[in-house]
């Protein structure tokens, strides 16, 4: 939660959030008891989201604290669990992404109230306009959190 706000503040996701989910993993292994194969089964889950984390983070698809702290969270779930975290996850950022690009648009019919405008004055084709605002930013951040909250309530 602190990370999905700090995304929404700055757009970005300090290191010692996703070091700090990453390692306390190690405390709850050892209170559960895991064996030696749930160990490993859990590793496998971080180094494979870390992998396609690494996928969409060269394609500029997700930003680099996003697909850490995707990777960190994921340490907590099994390889049979990651298929469902990331599917929530992905939902989640879908619909996070359709409000932001939504507020987008009403936001530039709202009265001007002194403040910046959201568009460029100097882009008149509205076209480009449009196409600038669906660049805009979103704190994945949120939807990491909602879909690993989901994934723990539903299957966890």
């Amino acid at each position: 939660a602190i990370a999905a706000a700090w995304d929404v503040r700055s757009l970005t996701i300090p290191n010692a959030l996703p070091i700090a989910i990453a390692a306390l993993v190690v405390p709850a292994g050892l209170l559960s008891g895991w064996p030696v194969e749930t160990w490993l089964m859990h590793l496998a889950a971080g180094v494979l989201a870390l992998a396609v984390g690494l996928g969409l983070w060269v394609t500029r698809l997700m930003g680099g604290g996003d697909i850490k702290l995707y990777a960190a969270v994921s340490l907590w779930f099994t390889p049979g669990l990651l298929l469902w975290l990331t599917a929530w996850i992905m939902i989640a950022g879908g619909l996070l992404g359709g409000a932001v690009i939504l507020w987008g648009l009403v936001s530039t019919r709202l009265p001007n109230t002194g403040a910046a405008p959201d568009s460029d004055p100097g882009v008149d084709d509205p076209a480009e306009d449009a196409a600038n605002r669906l660049k805009t930013p979103v704190p994945y951040g949120v939807a990491i959190l909602a879909g690993t909250l989901f994934t723990l309530f539903a299957y966890g």
